[in-house]
């Protein structure tokens, strides 16, 4: 394959050469294919989730380095083409994935195990955390928030997950654990500014949605 071709206007050369150099393993190559990816995702998922249009530049970002290593491109010259057609592939598959998900997992409908105090302090804060887990779980997307909710609180086997939610057993583990830090990062900013949770002895990450998921 040649990845210089003079014969072809200025942009077009430029993509023969970032396909090459992506294809040798140049380190700022794949950055600026990475930045490349995210914009146009930018542009065409702008209806998603935050989080969910983040899985879909991570995940076509992969599979364009991987095709690029592989051979896959025979017209390196046709590299924006490429990078638009698997970004949109990507957001299909997510896109009806969070469209099926949002109708399996009712987070409005979520339970945390409720306290055994006959206390009306405990019992509101009981409510509040119901009230934050429900908004954290927002926070997250269709697909983490799903994860989550089966795993930690519908107790499903990870296998389960995985055959039902159509993802590898890597996948579930990477996706799992990205989501128990973007919901502690979450419960944590909400904590500090909770002083009520503080006044009975909690601190952020160790209380409300935290202690539910670990």
């Amino acid at each position: 394959m040649r990845w210089v071709r003079t014969d072809l206007p200025p942009p077009l050369q430029r993509e023969v050469s970032l396909a090459g150099q992506i294809a040798g393993g140049d380190p700022h190559a794949v950055e600026e294919l990475y930045r490349l990816v995210r914009h146009d995702v930018q542009q065409a998922c702008c209806h998603l989730h935050s989080c969910d249009r983040e899985d879909i530049v991570h995940e076509a970002w992969t599979v364009i380095v991987e095709g690029l290593r592989n051979g896959a491109l025979r017209h390196p010259e046709a590299l924006r083409s490429f990078i638009r057609t698997v970004v949109w592939r990507k957001s299909l598959s997510i896109g009806g994935n969070v469209w099926r998900r949002q109708r399996t997992v009712n987070v409005e409908q979520v339970s945390l195990p409720a306290s055994t105090m006959d206390n009306p302090e405990r019992r509101l804060l009981d409510r509040e955390r119901q009230d934050l887990m429900a908004r954290g779980l927002h926070e997250l997307g269709a697909r983490d928030c799903e994860l989550l909710t089966r795993f930690y609180l519908y107790d499903q086997p990870f296998r389960q997950i995985c055959r039902e939610m159509e993802i590898s057993e890597t996948q579930f583990r990477l996706y799992k654990s990205r989501a128990k830090a973007r919901l502690a990062a979450w419960t944590q900013g909400q904590s500090a500014s909770r002083p009520s949770e503080s006044a009975v002895g909690c601190t952020p990450g160790s209380c409300s949605t935290a202690r539910a998921i670990r």
